[in-house]
């Protein structure tokens, strides 16, 4: 875990383990450590306003990954 691959790794495992469906974790990844800013108010993250992958718990069965979200917007399920 101390290692980037193993970073990764854990991050995806923990999006899984929380119910999130993709094809391609290692492209969603890639997207979420370089997005800079929240996809739905544009707030820029910061330590005390970390980034979340929001995703629809609804969705079982394919791909519910919504977007790049705030701790804000995430609380509050902006992307519903």
């Amino acid at each position: 875990r101390s290692t980037e691959k193993g970073i990764k790794s854990d991050r995806i495992s923990k999006w899984k383990y929380r119910g999130m469906i993709h094809d391609d974790f290692d492209s969603v990844y890639e997207i979420y450590i370089h997005t800079t800013n929240c996809d739905y108010c544009g707030c820029e993250f910061t330590k005390n306003n970390c980034r979340c992958l929001d995703h629809d718990h609804s969705i079982k069965d394919f791909n519910n990954v919504r977007g790049i979200l705030c701790n804000r917007c995430n609380l509050r399920d902006v992307l519903k």
